[in-house]
């Protein structure tokens, strides 16, 4: 079975009955804003109780967090971009390690992008979270290599998302 999970339930209920119309597929879908650690901790409560197998965990959460030179970058925008985009993912993947181990292998994927393998002027805490996020899945993997769980960080480009549409056209 598939679970999704997302902030806004009328685009998670769009993609999850898209999803169910092919034959065989199982979909469970969990609203939650994975910035909110109260809402994370609950939906992690609850998906780890209810769910005694997981194969894949995918982190695909972000946001680009303040856009511009750093010394007109809000600070607490930088806190909420490390915490949606490096945080979230840690916590995630620590409250699943045990559903991961107990299947005897698993998979890891984190969503890099850009910044995390150069600069990105104007994105720094948006690059530097993601590149936390690289070294954070490097070290993790090398700790549950012996319990054959892979863990990769990936950068796929440019995604036509809600977070793009925020990126300045220069």
């Amino acid at each position: 079975s598939l679970h999704l999970v997302a902030r806004r339930r009328k685009e998670l209920e769009r993609v999850c009955g898209e999803l169910r119309q092919h034959k065989n597929s199982t979909v469970k879908s969990w609203v939650c804003d994975l910035a909110d650690k109260n809402e994370r901790v609950r939906f992690l409560n609850e998906f780890t109780q209810t769910c005694p197998h997981l194969d894949v965990l995918i982190n695909n959460a972000a946001c680009q967090g303040p856009i511009g030179p750093l010394e007109v970058n809000d600070l607490e925008e930088w806190q909420n971009t490390l915490n949606l985009n490096l945080l979230a993912p840690v916590h995630i993947c620590q409250q699943v390690l045990p559903l991961l181990k107990k299947a005897g292998a698993g998979v890891i994927i984190n969503i890099s992008g850009g910044g995390a393998a150069g600069p990105r002027p104007h994105f720094s805490a948006y690059a530097s979270s993601k590149m936390a996020l690289v070294r954070f899945s490097e070290n993790l993997a090398e700790e549950t290599r012996h319990f054959a769980i892979r863990v990769n960080c990936i950068a796929p480009g440019a995604m036509p998302t809600e977070m793009l549409k925020k990126v300045p056209v220069s």
